[in-house]
């Protein structure tokens, strides 16, 4: 969260204010494409990948820390037998995957659609790590 000022200056300070051309293709007969994309197009991939990342981890942190219900309800449900307990935590399980994958795929969807045709070539490399 503090990340996003911060890379918003860097993306700022050390990436042209103009327009940045990107050409993919010419060689082997292949038609190069160029397509062109700003500073503030990398810096939204950037901050997509540190917001999910962090709702990812909040997520994480609500579904297993002792604090919260889930863990509390899997510890009852192994007070009626170990059937119980299986099927309850394989449900929770597959619950606690909901709210990421969808953090993941705005996040890609977000980075790939920034610019036209190829920018997501160059945006998804920065979005993803951003994630980490």
């Amino acid at each position: 969260m503090l990340n996003t000022p911060v890379v918003y200056v860097v993306c700022k300070a050390f990436l042209p204010s103009g327009p940045i051309n990107f050409i993919v293709g010419g060689t082997n007969g292949v038609p190069a494409v160029t397509t062109t994309f700003f500073y503030s197009d990398v810096f939204t991939c950037i901050a997509c990948g540190l917001w999910s990342g962090l709702l990812i981890g909040f997520i994480t942190e609500y579904y297993t820390s002792h604090s919260y219900r889930p863990v509390r309800d899997v510890a009852e449900s192994c007070r009626t037998g170990a059937a119980t307990n299986i099927i309850y935590g394989l449900a929770l399980g597959m619950q606690s995957t909901i709210v990421p994958v969808l953090a993941l795929a705005i996040t890609v969807c977000i980075s790939f659609k920034l610019a036209s045709q190829c920018v997501g070539l160059v945006t998804l490399p920065v979005a993803i790590p951003a994630i980490m």
